[in-house]
Order: C-alpha cells, then sequence, then structure tokens
C-alpha cells in the first residue's frame, strides 16, 4: 500500500488486470468525527489494462464494454450522474448485501 497526502492506494497488477485503488477519506472541512470516518470514506478505481471475455457484467463489465447511440455513435457519458444509458437497469440494481456477495439483479454467479 502506498500512501499518499490525501489517499492510500492499494495496487494490483497481473497479466489480465492493473487495478489501482484508492481509499480516500472524507474532506476535513466536513469535521466528521474519527468514528466514523470510514463510513464517509470511499474507493476511486483506476484500470489500466483489463482483458475481457464475452462474460465479464456487473458495473466493471457494462464499463469495460463500449454501448453505441441509435446514429452508432460511441457513448461516452451517462445522460445523469447514476450512468443512464451506460449501465443496465439502474444503480440500485447493482447495490449488495456486502462487499462479497455475489448476487444483485444481473449477476451470473450463484453463492455457495
Amino acid at each position: 500500500m502506498e500512501h499518499f497526502s490525501a489517499f492510500r492506494r492499494i495496487s494490483v497488477q497481473s497479466p489480465e488486470l492493473e487495478l489501482g485503488v484508492d481509499i480516500v477519506d472524507p474532506p476535513a472541512a466536513w469535521e466528521v468525527d474519527p468514528s466514523e470516518i470510514a463510513q464517509y470514506s470511499h474507493l476511486n478505481l483506476h484500470m489500466g489494462r483489463l482483458a475481457v471475455s464475452d462474460a465479464i457484467h456487473g458495473l466493471i463489465g457494462v464499463s469495460a464494454r463500449l454501448r453505441y447511440d441509435e446514429d452508432g455513435e460511441p457513448i461516452m457519458q451517462g445522460r445523469d450522474k447514476n450512468g443512464a444509458g451506460i449501465i443496465d437497469g439502474q444503480v440500485s440494481d447493482y447495490c449488495v448485501e456486502h462487499i462479497l456477495a455475489p448476487k444483485f439483479k444481473y449477476s451470473v454467479f450463484t453463492e455457495p
């Protein structure tokens, strides 16, 4: 793990994947109680390389494949902050019970 002034970064590299995960704490201006920092932190994902198959799905899957509009032009950004036009369905369709849960509306995995 690398430490920067505003975040911490975990890097993963393999022949199929180059991924950086930034763990970003809430800004000091929010005056978050230290016991609640984890609740108000977020992750930024940076993918440098991702080898995919047609089976890839979920948020990474839909963002790994280009979609095209009715004129055949690539859609480069969502129509709203929730990714309308880019993702299948809506954001709530991708909610999971916990970080390791495989079940969501478009999941192709089953729980053991």
